[in-house]
Formats: C-alpha cells, structure tokens, sequence
C-alpha cells in the first residue's frame, strides 16, 4: 500500500492481494490519520478483487461519508454493477476526481 497526499484528496495505492488484507494494514492508519479528507483508494493495479469481498469496504465508507468527506474506489477490473450502490466506484483515477468535484457540489447544495 503507498500513500500519498495530495491537495484534493487522499491516493491509496492498493497492493495488498484482497480487500481484508488492505482493512487488516489500512483500518488503524485511517482511525489514526485519515479520518478528515477526501480518500480515493485505487484498486486498477489489483486483479485480484473479488466482488464479495467488496462489501467489507462499506463500513469505513459509511463512516467517511458521515463526516462529510468522500471515499471512492478505482477499479478497471469489475463492472461497476458488481459493487454495491453505497460505493462510488470508477474506472479511472481522472473519473474518481471528477466524482470527487460532483460530490462536494451535491453536498453544498444540501443533497
């Protein structure tokens, strides 16, 4: 996993071959440093995401978006379908920053 801030928004390369892997090492670094921000967690380099485990992520989701911030997925290597609809998911780290944008529009405006 490599980390890097940036001026928008937190990058998260994933390396760690499955989601309870990635939980295991990033879960006491978010409680610790990353719980204000933006987060996009970049799954692209990742082919061995399985669509099951993918709702693992929905609890540190939930909580990010409760405090007002973004969390999302790149992903290239499951339909976007696949993922459950709490999650904003994109193909590309360009579309996960463009979400990132509609996102804090929608929430200035009360949606």
């Amino acid at each position: 996993m490599n980390i890097s801030k940036g001026e928008k928004y937190c990058l998260i390369k994933v390396s760690e071959e499955t989601i309870p892997l990635f939980l295991e090492k990033f879960s006491p670094l978010y409680r610790k440093d990353y719980q204000e921000g933006h987060i996009i967690a970049d799954f692209s380099d990742n082919g061995n995401l399985h669509k099951e485990e993918v709702r693992l992520l929905l609890g540190i989701n939930k909580q990010h978006r409760e405090q007002g911030y973004s969390f999302l997925l790149v992903c290239n290597t499951l339909n976007s379908d696949e993922f459950p609809e709490e999650l904003a998911v994109a193909p590309t780290l360009s579309e996960a920053e463009d979400l990132i944008e509609m996102e804090e529009i929608e929430r200035d405006l009360g949606f």
